[in-house]
């Protein structure tokens, strides 16, 4: 159980990053070819007799190529559009996947505690960003940092 749990927290954690995408073009070939080719092995798998198992290893080759794909900046929001669509299509056999972006469920003391971290931190007020993080922490959430910026994250 303790695996499948960290499998779905890897799917949930690259869905988050795909919503998060917003670099313009039209993407880069290979990052669509990975889609295209991923997708293809995922309804190939399900047609042998829903191996299930060869449906999820094309799923999870493509969480790592994908994740090292946008960590060069290979992917664009058009791509990412793309790859949430494979997913959402996926998910239709699978039933794991949330697709709800989480920043919408994230309380607005939270959102300001985090604005008021940074700024503390930006002036240098560490007891300040201390307090606020514990507040945070206590309230479920983590602190990820991200090129972005910190953003919070459900436990």
């Amino acid at each position: 159980l303790k695996g499948a749990k960290v499998a779905i927290t890897r799917i949930q954690n690259l869905i988050e990053r795909l919503h998060d995408q917003h670099q313009e073009g039209p993407g880069d070939v290979d990052t669509l070819d990975l889609i295209k080719k991923t997708h293809q092995k995922f309804k190939v798998a399900l047609k042998d007799d829903i191996n299930i198992s060869v449906a999820l290893a094309a799923l999870f080759d493509f969480l790592r190529d994908f994740n090292g794909l946008m960590d060069k900046e290979k992917v664009s929001k058009e791509c990412a559009q793309k790859a949430l669509l494979m997913l959402k299509n996926f998910n239709e056999v699978l039933g794991v996947m949330e697709f709800e972006t989480a920043d919408a469920t994230i309380p607005e003391k939270l959102v300001k505690a985090l604005e008021d971290r940074k700024t503390a931190r930006k002036e240098k007020n560490w007891g300040e960003a201390d307090r606020l993080r514990d507040l945070i922490l206590s309230s479920g959430y983590l602190i990820e940092d991200t090129p972005k910026g910190p953003k919070l994250k459900k436990k």
